[in-house]
């Protein structure tokens, strides 16, 4: 799918606020796991531009509600209590992987991106929509939807759990 809207769109409010701008374009797909996959070229373009500007910090925009997600993928598809954590050390590349957002849930996000009038960019890919992300987003949904308070209790017990990374305080540390 085509990514020249986003570019746009990113590049123009990047020079219009004189914030700095890096971009790759990815032409080739090698099939497999494409979240995966994307995943993959994104951290390793991250790691990239942090080497350039002699940094060992990256900063990404997951929130509470991408880590709940994450953790139900998991039980539901690898049947493990997982989810990544505030702060990920990335030994290969002697990154580390900041997530600020963790404790905003999305609703808030996108209330923040109203207030401000910040560009959004309706996801072009084809599978969005209709991947297990959103099946969990969903059915997550209708959990709280039906138990109010369930999303709540599942970050609670993500917080409370033995997972690496998840510890009192650690991301203040950052």
């Amino acid at each position: 799918y085509d990514t020249n809207e986003d570019y746009q769109i990113v590049y123009e409010y990047t020079r219009k606020h004189q914030i700095p701008f890096f971009f790759k374009k990815v032409e080739s797909y090698q099939g497999g796991n494409f979240q995966d996959e994307a995943r993959n070229i994104r951290y390793d373009f991250f790691c990239e531009v942090g080497k350039k500007y002699n940094t060992n910090k990256v900063v990404v925009a997951h929130h509470q509600d991408d880590v709940i997600e994450t953790m139900m993928l998991s039980m539901l598809y690898e049947g493990r209590f997982h989810t990544f954590s505030p702060v990920t050390y990335l030994e290969k590349s002697e990154i580390t992987i900041i997530r600020p957002l963790i404790y905003v849930g999305e609703s808030e996000v996108i209330g923040f991106m109203n207030k401000y009038d910040l560009p959004v960019v309706k996801s072009l890919c084809p599978a969005d929509g209709i991947t297990k992300r959103e099946y969990v987003h969903q059915l997550i949904r209708t959990l709280n939807q039906e138990n109010p308070g369930v999303k709540n209790r599942m970050f609670t017990a993500i917080e409370d759990s033995n997972i690496d990374g998840w510890c009192s305080g650690n991301i203040a540390n950052y």
